[in-house]
């Protein structure tokens, strides 16, 4: 009898500093969101978390695009790993430390891996920090990198807007709103116009909204919150803010 509550009071402590530390690790593992996860709630998806690259990965592979010379496994590993720990507090480091594992204007090839690289698996699926990312942009001054990032901005654009949409994919639909948030932020907010002949938005609209009954329904939930989210940016912009004829006539489009 004397010895029970020396018993009893021994596993609550156990108890206690195991459930602290479960918190403690599942807090400091959550950093940026992967291409992979997708968020169950009660068993069922959650709309919010489905973002995936499944149509871009495979739209790379029939294109020819996974033949890119990649960089090493380690050269790799570092990229993650400077990306993962980037902030506005340490762009100025870490930009030296990208110069350091890719030479980007040396090698064509490095500069085209690395604007893939941003884009489908950085830009596409965090939206969050694609303000830090215009700013690692900046920081870097590299016009090679600059031109390859919207060169493939457009194409993973032009992959999901050719995309089957007679089924509801969230997951396409949200890389699609990303990447024009993206685009605005690369070109409009830099006081740089997106042509016709890359991107004809006001074609877009037009075509969605004349489409079948069904299919004019899908194209609409894809192509109007995309434009809506390319021309966010022309607020921050000196040339393209309203009012701006181009930006006014897009507004207008949708208005109606």
């Amino acid at each position: 009898p004397i010895g029970q509550p020396v018993a009893i009071a021994q596993p609550s402590f156990a108890v206690t500093k195991t459930t602290v530390t479960t918190t403690a690790a599942t807090t400091s593992a959550i950093v940026r969101p992967t291409t992979s996860a997708i968020g169950m709630t009660q068993g069922r998806l959650s709309i919010a978390n489905t973002t995936n690259i499944d149509t871009l990965l495979a739209a790379q592979h029939q294109e020819g695009s996974a033949e890119l010379t990649n960089p090493t496994e380690a050269e790799m590993d570092k990229i993650s790993f400077i990306f993962n720990n980037l902030s506005l507090m340490n762009l100025t480091p870490k930009t030296d430390d990208m110069k350091e594992v890719l030479k980007i204007d040396e090698n064509l090839m490095h500069a085209k891996w690395l604007a893939q690289y941003l884009v489908m698996k950085r830009a596409s699926i965090e939206p969050n920090f694609h303000a830090l990312y215009s700013q690692f942009l900046v920081v870097l001054k590299s016009e090679r990198l600059y031109d390859e990032v919207i060169k493939e901005t457009y194409k993973n654009i032009g992959i999901l807007l050719r995309a089957d949409k007679s089924m509801a994919n969230f997951s396409d639909r949200s890389l699609l709103k990303n990447l024009g948030h993206w685009l605005g932020l690369m070109l409009l907010a830099r006081n740089k116009p997106i042509l016709m002949v890359d991107l004809d938005m006001k074609h877009l609209i037009i075509e969605a909204y004349h489409g079948g009954q069904q299919e004019k329904q899908q194209e609409l939930l894809y192509v109007v919150p995309f434009v809506a989210k390319v021309l966010e940016s022309a607020a921050k912009s000196k040339v393209f803010k309203p009012p701006c004829p181009w930006t006014s006539g897009l507004m207008n489009i949708l208005a109606e």
